[in-house]
């Protein structure tokens, strides 16, 4: 913590007053990769954030869907 750096370090404490700690899902392993695939798409304009966000969404759910059933992998 005494080391300087270029960035304030102040957000992160500031963060820990609404912080929460992630889900656990067994499959994120899974299914990260679809979400990681619409965000590129939102944030490099092919798709709207609102658009892209019931897509992945979407997405998601029908691949937990399939693993959940034994279906997936």
């Amino acid at each position: 913590l005494q080391q300087e750096v270029n960035y304030n370090r102040k957000v992160f404490v500031d963060a820990l007053e609404y912080a929460q700690q992630p889900p656990n899902i067994p499959e994120w392993d899974k299914i990260e990769n679809i979400l990681q695939d619409y965000y590129d798409r939102i944030w490099i304009g092919r798709l709207t954030p609102e658009e892209g966000l019931k897509k992945a969404a979407a997405a998601v759910n029908l691949k937990l869907a399939e693993l959940r059933s034994g279906k997936g992998q």
